[in-house]
């Protein structure tokens, strides 16, 4: 994100600033420019990848009207994509140095003209690319999954309901 948004810094202690402006301190403090899934705060930037992504928001400046307290440097929305109307799919591979092997999926489910399902997911195994030179081992590396279900259910012509579950597992030896 910092690199695609101006003056969007990431700090050394995993906070945002906008424009310079945000909340440095130690752990306990809340961050002056929160992340929000979908509207929900989650605090501090996710660990896990990002998948499934419809856009990324970022609004600069006091945002205390939108999300309440402490977001005085902004916020960052991500929205996740929702339950499409058709069946449909994909499927990402990647590959890499390293042994990088990435895999996503995501599949619309949709049931009857009152709810849609949608189910996607991650995998990510990359070996280390350091080496600690006391025990031999490569450090950095990634072994982690998530996946997410959403469900949507249409209640009227401008009003909707969603459920949505996710879960995030890690064993990696990065040092985030």
């Amino acid at each position: 994100i910092q690199l695609s948004i101006p003056n969007a810094v990431l700090t050394g202690n995993d906070r945002f600033t906008l424009r310079g402006v945000g909340n440095n301190a130690l752990a306990g403090v809340d961050p002056g420019v929160p992340t929000f899934v979908n509207g929900a705060a989650i605090g501090y930037p996710p660990q896990n990848e990002f998948f499934d992504i419809a856009r990324i928001e970022v609004l600069r400046g006091p945002q205390g009207t939108l999300y309440g307290r402490n977001t005085t440097g902004g916020a960052i929305n991500i929205i996740t994509r929702k339950p499409g109307t058709e069946f449909g799919g994909e499927v990402s591979v990647q590959a890499g140095n390293y042994d990088n092997i990435r895999l996503g999926a995501a599949v619309d489910l949709p049931l009857g003209s009152v709810a849609a399902l949608r189910l996607a997911g991650y995998s990510l195994d990359r070996d280390g690319y350091t080496r600690n030179v006391a025990t031999g081992h490569d450090v950095d590396g990634r072994d982690q999954w998530g996946a997410r279900g959403s469900l949507v259910f249409n209640l009227g012509e401008k009003t909707d309901a969603t459920l949505m579950l996710s879960r995030f597992e890690e064993d990696s030896s990065r040092a985030r």
